[in-house]
């Protein structure tokens, strides 16, 4: 598991609000590692229990990953 999601974990377990830099250490995190289910789960909490609109960075981020996994289609629908 990567350092980022265990530390988000940690943050969830703690009652603690991980913010827009935290977001983005773990999405990059899970594309990096190759789970990027899990990275597009992350996303949509980022935008919905957490309120943060995603900055270019997330996008590129989430786009990358999609890419580098194949999921090319997934990434072009996230550019639009």
């Amino acid at each position: 598991m990567a350092c980022g999601v265990i530390h988000a974990e940690v943050m969830r377990e703690q009652e603690a609000t991980p913010d827009r830099r935290t977001y983005g250490v773990v999405l990059s995190a899970l594309g990096q590692a190759g789970q990027v289910d899990r990275a597009l789960e992350l996303f949509g909490q980022m935008q919905q229990q957490a309120g943060l609109r995603p900055s270019l960075y997330e996008y590129a981020t989430l786009i990358s990953a999609l890419g580098r996994s194949g999921r090319v289609d997934e990434a072009r629908a996230l550019l639009q």
